[in-house]
């Protein structure tokens, strides 16, 4: 038992270490793309670029790492309802369904969330989040206003890896 749980240990803290030399890259490449780009580059569209490039599985790390330095306990899950379902985060104030694996989508629209909540109703579910490194049509803004479903974008999702990077 002592040496599972010095293996989980390692595994974690190599995993965290890892989603913040990510999380670095990331950002180092952020800032150059916008140097290279001029003053007409804006914030959201480099952190679009570079979110937009990194796969799925470098993601998921760097959101681990994010989310739990947050104070959520995560969950990563490899399907549910559809594969809508990417992560589960847990707090006091329950459980909040996050749908991620489609960030590089160009726009997510009022559909897409739909999807996300009819699996936060499977169970109850209260709040969602959809991440998107493009742009959230107005219909899906409109739609995540009534159904607790919370839009991260381009520039919060480039938050959050600052937020890795950053010293407690």
């Amino acid at each position: 038992m002592i040496d599972q749980l010095g293996s989980n240990t390692a595994l974690q803290l190599a995993l965290t270490a890892g989603a913040g030399d990510l999380a670095t890259a990331t950002l180092i490449t952020a800032r150059r793309r916008r140097r290279q780009g001029g003053a007409g580059t804006s914030q959201v569209s480099v952190a679009s670029q570079v979110l937009a490039a990194q796969s799925w599985q470098e993601l998921v790390v760097v959101l681990v790492a994010a989310f739990t330095r947050l104070g959520y306990e995560v969950e990563e899950v490899e399907e549910v309802e559809g594969g809508v379902v990417d992560l589960i985060l847990s707090d006091a104030g329950g459980y909040i369904y996050v749908s991620g694996r489609h960030w590089r989508e160009p726009h997510a629209t009022s559909k897409d969330l739909a999807r996300l909540k009819d699996a936060m109703d499977t169970i109850s579910i209260k709040r969602g989040l959809w991440l998107c490194s493009g742009i959230f049509t107005p219909p899906a803004r409109i739609y995540a206003e009534k159904t607790g479903i919370e839009l991260v974008g381009p520039e919060k999702l480039a938050s959050m890896l600052e937020e890795v990077t950053s010293p407690n």
